[in-house]
């Protein structure tokens, strides 16, 4: 679970759910790594 703070919205709790057989979800950014829309996780 990944923790979203934004400045319009209070905090958002992000959950990747991956698809049947595949063998795991990975994330490359960085614990308080900025990202922005569309920026791979």
């Amino acid at each position: 679970m990944i923790t979203i703070e934004n400045e319009s919205f209070e905090k958002v709790a992000f959950v990747a759910v991956g698809a049947l057989l595949v063998g795991s979800v990975n994330f490359t950014v960085q614990p308080n790594q900025k990202v922005k829309k569309g920026d791979e996780l």
